[in-house]
């Protein structure tokens, strides 16, 4: 048993799963700085509790084997349960990892091995494994002998790797139960060669769509992208976090500080303010960004110049800049409402959005302009009509306007069957009128827009506006916000409860599956996005309760049928 256990970690799959503690991972005292990927565990024994509860709720019977083995690991001699652990990639021919050990010989005559010198040799599963006692309570172990007397069995590494992580990547390392951390620099060669595969495909797509312009541009925007990380960055990362009632996963970059990528991660926002100015409705899905960094700010300016020159057309189109509509925002929201009746009203019929702007009239002037400059005007194969009143209403003192677009098919364009997959899209979106319509209103330091004239909506809006106790402080947001990091400059919710019933309503009328029964409230999936102190941190949380629902949805359109089971009376296809 003990020496299956031992594979398990060294072969690494086993901790490439696991689960925190506020301090980074100890083990990182004894990890070379110059490793080009990092796997470490803070507390081996409280991974272990984490990613069981995990496995016992899927019923993954492969990772419940793995963790069998390891639990019974950490009872064996000579192991430390509650130490520090990792898996370590000097390069890609070259690997180890760090265990926790209270006393090496044990360990290595538990396996059946011999010791001499602080050095164990031992037979893994028909396969010799080599160990080394680094004294400290931790111990090499690899298949190469020769990679482990080559370790510098010394430590204070620490504060290398605190100063290399940056304050983006040391806030996952410390708020993960289990971090990967990959040096940048070493694995450039692999980041340009996937670069390059990437561009290659999207050329071959161009090719065959005909549409090299616009893809053309596309592969600038990737060309640019990759320049940057491979420039400028430092570590990359990926942390995990086991909570009591959902799970953590973290993506982040930390860059060289002073450097032209990291101009652009200059400061915190306040994502959730804006957030609370849209109205606290039934959702399927709502967004927040902050745009009030300057560095964010530079870098959305810069995104949007490549898209204007990927589509000039659509800017001829709007007969606007772009970048008038950027200076003149502090930051932006959307709520997209349920509707009940989805195939009648449309998709988009709840939908509001809210602008944060220093001059909320300006913002309304440059609305009017844009629709007044589209009417009448094609593209794509479409035809644009569009209408706008002033004073359409007043809602507690608060005027506002209506406006509305139709979309109509110029069957003499060369793109014209899109076109009309498009306007039956349109359709589903907005309901049998085919296009959008709606209220604007300007209210005190924002822009309020509705995707449907309704007024009890508009009134919910303008009023959510006004206050700030919409939508942010709704508590099943509220619940899943605390999970994600402060300083958040993005932040959106997927409200799957509705999503659900949305989905379950079109399946009904088309005679298909009943979704799963949900009992109670259901917390929405969170996202979010960190882009300050040079680094750029990339959030999701899900709920305990909507994997639950997944794990539901799974068997019923899935039954029990095993995927990985090799067919009848033959082996399993290599693939």
């Amino acid at each position: 048993m003990t020496r299956t256990l031992l594979t398990a970690c060294l072969t690494g799959s086993t901790l490439w799963c696991l689960p925190a503690l506020a301090d980074l991972p100890p083990v990182l005292d004894r990890v070379p700085t110059e490793a080009s990927i990092i796997v470490a565990i803070a507390n081996v024994s409280e991974t272990h509790g984490g990613i069981k509860g995990y496995v016992d709720r899927f019923g993954v019977e492969d990772a419940a084997a793995q963790l069998a083995l390891l639990e019974a690991m950490l009872t064996s001699d000579g192991m430390n349960a509650a130490g520090s652990a990792a898996f370590v990639m000097l390069d890609p021919g070259t690997t180890y990892m760090l265990l926790p050990v209270s006393n090496f010989n044990a360990l290595i005559t538990g396996l059946g091995g011999e010791v001499a010198d602080g050095f164990g040799q031992a037979d893994v599963m028909g396969e010799t494994a080599f160990f080394r006692d680094l004294g400290g309570g931790f111990a090499a172990a690899g298949p190469d002998e020769g990679t482990l007397r080559g370790l510098s069995s010394t430590s204070g590494r620490m504060d290398a790797h605190t100063t290399r992580l940056g304050k983006t990547g040391m806030a996952v390392a410390e708020q993960s139960d289990m971090v990967v951390i990959a040096d940048v620099q070493a694995l450039r060669p692999q980041i340009e060669e996937g670069m390059e595969g990437i561009r290659q495909q999207m050329q071959f797509m161009a090719m065959m769509g005909g549409q090299a312009e616009q893809m053309g541009a596309a592969i600038g925007v990737i060309d640019a992208l990759s320049g940057a990380i491979t420039r400028d960055g430092r570590v990359a990362l990926m942390g995990v976090d086991f909570a009591d009632d959902g799970v953590r996963l973290d993506f982040a970059a930390q860059f060289v500080e002073d450097s032209p990528t990291a101009a652009f991660f200059t400061a915190p926002g306040n994502a959730g303010s804006i957030l609370g100015r849209l109205p606290n409705i039934p959702y399927l899905f709502a967004y927040a960004v902050d745009f009030s960094s300057p560095g964010l700010r530079k870098g959305l300016s810069e995104m949007m110049d490549l898209a204007a020159q990927a589509d000039p057309e659509a800017v001829g189109l709007v007969g606007v800049n772009p970048f008038q509509f950027m200076e003149s925002m502090d930051g932006s929201g959307m709520v997209l409402g349920h509707t009940p009746a989805l195939l009648t009203g449309g998709l988009m019929a709840n939908t509001v959005a809210y602008t944060k702007t220093k001059d909320p009239v300006a913002m309304l002037g440059l609305m009017k302009q844009t629709f007044g400059n589209m009417d009448g005007k094609s593209a794509d194969g479409v035809m644009y009509k569009t209408a706008y009143t002033d004073g359409a209403g007043d809602i507690g003192g608060t005027k506002y306007d209506a406006w509305s677009m139709t979309m109509s098919i110029d069957f003499n364009a060369p793109n014209a069957m899109e076109a009309q997959q498009m306007q039956q899209a349109m359709m589903m979106m907005f309901g049998p009128t085919g296009g959008p319509s709606g209220f604007l209103a300007a209210t005190e330091g924002g822009l309020v827009q509705t995707m449907s004239r309704n007024t009890q909506l508009l009134t919910k809006a303008i009023e959510s506006a006004k206050g700030g106790n919409g939508l942010g402080v709704d508590k099943s947001v509220a619940s899943v916000a605390e999970h994600l990091p402060a300083g958040r400059s993005f932040e959106a919710y997927v409200g799957v409860q509705k999503v659900m019933e949305s989905v379950g309503s079109v399946m009904a009328m088309m005679g298909g599956f009943p979704m799963p029964r949900v009992d109670g409230e259901l917390p929405p999936i969170g996202i979010a996005a960190t882009t300050h102190d040079a680094g750029l941190r990339a959030t999701v949380y899900m709920p305990n309760k909507v994997m639950d629902v997944f794990r539901q949805l799974g068997e019923a359109f899935g039954g029990e049928e095993d995927f990985d089971a090799p067919p009848a009376g033959g082996q399993r296809p290599r693939f």
